[in-house]
């Protein structure tokens, strides 16, 4: 079964107002919603989850942010969505754009990702996937091990199959990267610890 996310981002108006104050600490939290129901805007990036949040991490990252539950001060609209949603929701957790502008997007997952990758003989990934249906249990038991194993299909192509290592860059999809974008922009004006993300997600 399929894995979704949910969430939106927030801004917190302090950052924004904080200089009118003699003691930034005196500014008033406020969370307002600043981009609703991300999930429309990333799509489902099973990489990009276990990256981040720990859900469906098959490419074995050491998540940034994994099952924090809620923040403190939601915004109104996110006490609406979560209340909607609560019922057939898991993982929620939160992570601010501070923070994704201290990952290491160069470092390497600590383990190979747990799918098999699927290579032509030009060596153009064609697909990964958990298992593949063409492979003997020797075969996979070999890949498994850290062996390369190459067949000549049916139709005389060759294809390579083989276990790697992600770096975190490859698992950010390019809508996610807009999204990191719209939230640096926000951060630009409200201050970086001052924007976050807020999410959850469905089977």
């Amino acid at each position: 079964m399929g894995c979704d996310i949910h969430g939106l981002v927030e801004v917190n108006w302090r950052g924004k107002y904080e200089d009118n104050y003699e003691d930034a600490e005196e500014a008033p939290v406020s969370w307002k919603c600043a981009i609703d129901n991300v999930g429309m805007w990333v799509g489902r990036s099973y990489d990009t989850f276990g990256l981040l949040f720990g859900v469906r991490d098959y490419a074995n990252f050491e998540p940034v942010a994994p099952r924090r539950g809620l923040p403190d001060n939601l915004s109104s609209r996110a006490e609406e969505r979560v209340e909607a949603d609560r019922s057939w929701s898991h993982s929620f957790t939160y992570i601010s754009l501070k923070e994704l502008n201290e990952i290491d997007w160069e470092e390497t997952s600590e383990e190979a990702d747990s799918r098999i990758r699927v290579y032509d003989e030009n060596d153009e990934l064609q697909f990964k996937a958990a298992g593949v249906g063409s492979l003997s249990d020797e075969e996979e038991r070999k890949i498994r091990n850290g062996e390369e194993v190459v067949k000549e299909l049916s139709n005389g192509k060759i294809q390579k199959y083989r276990l790697e290592k992600m770096k975190r860059k490859d698992a950010l999809s390019g809508a996610w990267e807009d999204l990191i974008d719209l939230m640096q922009s926000f951060g630009e004006t409200y201050g970086e610890e001052n924007v976050r993300l807020v999410v959850w997600f469905d089977n």
